[in-house]
């Protein structure tokens, strides 16, 4: 299997892990007397076993993205932390970012002032 049929077989399954996690939690709770539509342990059986297959299926693209040299020499895997590195480092600074426009959590002396007036 080549590694981009891999990735794409890695995404649907992952979607469908997806859909059964839902099917599951929408069959678990139901009212007395009435049965679930799905059998949520049935679903769970096939979910594990479907997390099974997902995580063979990722050492495999691992390993490979491991082995793979660029043109320049570096690994496949290589250029991959560095996209995650830069990745995580635009999460932080977009993360900071979104705190500056969000409403401050102070209090000035003359807030504590009026609330300890109004505790008279």
């Amino acid at each position: 299997m080549k590694l981009a049929e891999a990735l794409l077989l890695r995404s649907d399954q992952q979607k469908k892990l997806a859909s059964m996690k839902q099917r599951i939690n929408a069959n678990v709770l139901v009212q007395e007397g009435d049965t679930p539509s799905e059998d949520p342990n049935e679903l769970m059986q096939q979910v594990f076993a479907l997390t099974h297959e997902t995580q063979g299926l990722i050492l495999q693209i691992h390993r490979t993205n491991a082995q793979a040299k660029l043109g320049d020499g570096r690994l496949l895997l290589e250029l991959l932390m560095q996209r995650d590195e830069l990745a995580e480092r635009h999460k932080i600074i977009t993360g900071a970012i979104a705190s500056t426009h969000r409403e401050p959590d102070r209090y000035s002396a003359r807030n504590q002032m009026a609330k300890s007036d109004t505790r008279r």
